[in-house]
C-alpha cells in the first residue's frame, strides 16, 4: 500500500475510535413536546451527559432524560427530559398553585405560568428525585401517579448542551 492510503486508514480508524469513546459519555436526544418550553422546545436537539460507572451527581434544578414505561407510538419505551425540583430527603408541597421545597416558596423564574395543578405533600424517596416540566399546563411528570418520582437507575443522562437549531446552541439554562 502506499503512504497516503495508510496515512487514509488511520486517520478513519483514529476518527472512528474517538466516536465510539465519545459515545460512551454522551448521547443525543430530540425534544419531543412543548412541557419544557421556553427552556426547550420541540425538536430541539441536545447533547446528554451519561453517568459514568453509575455515578450520579444530578442536583435540584438540572435538567435530565429518564426512562418511562409509558409507550411511544411505535411502542417503545418513551424517554422524557425533565428539571429536577427536589431530590431524596427534600419535602415537596403544590398547594394554592404554588411549589413549597422544605417548606419555602420555590422561586421558579424558568417557569411562564406561576400557577402549577396539583395537590402533593410527600418526602422524596432515597435514590429519587421529583421532576416536573417547565411548562406545567401541558407537562405529564412527576405529579402524575402513572409517572410519579425517578428513580437514579432511570435517568440517562443530564442535559449539558442544546445543539439545534444552530440559532439555540449553549448550556440547558441558557435563555433564549
Amino acid at each position: 500500500m502506499n503512504k497516503e492510503i495508510k496515512s487514509w486508514i488511520r486517520t478513519v480508524l483514529f476518527s472512528i475510535l474517538i466516536a465510539i469513546v465519545i459515545l460512551q459519555f454522551f448521547s443525543f436526544f430530540l425534544v419531543s413536546g412543548k412541557s419544557m418550553s421556553p427552556t426547550l422546545e420541540n425538536n430541539d436537539y441536545l447533547i446528554v451527559k451519561r453517568p459514568f460507572l453509575n455515578y450520579f451527581d444530578y442536583k435540584r434544578n438540572d435538567i435530565i432524560v429518564f426512562e418511562t414505561e409509558i409507550k411511544s407510538s411505535i411502542n417503545n419505551k418513551k424517554d422524557l427530559v425533565k428539571r429536577i425540583i427536589a431530590i431524596e430527603g427534600d419535602r415537596i408541597q403544590i398547594k394554592n398553585g404554588q411549589v413549597y421545597l422544605n417548606g419555602k416558596l420555590l422561586n421558579e423564574n424558568y417557569i411562564v405560568s406561576k400557577n402549577t395543578e396539583g395537590n402533593i405533600d410527600l418526602i422524596v424517596a432515597k435514590n429519587s428525585f421529583f421532576v416536573m416540566g417547565d411548562n406545567r399546563k401541558v407537562s405529564f411528570d412527576s405529579r402524575f401517579e402513572s409517572i410519579g418520582l425517578i428513580n437514579k437507575g432511570d435517568v440517562l443522562g443530564k442535559v449539558v448542551v442544546k445543539m439545534l437549531p444552530f440559532k439555540k446552541i449553549g448550556d440547558e439554562n441558557n435563555e433564549n
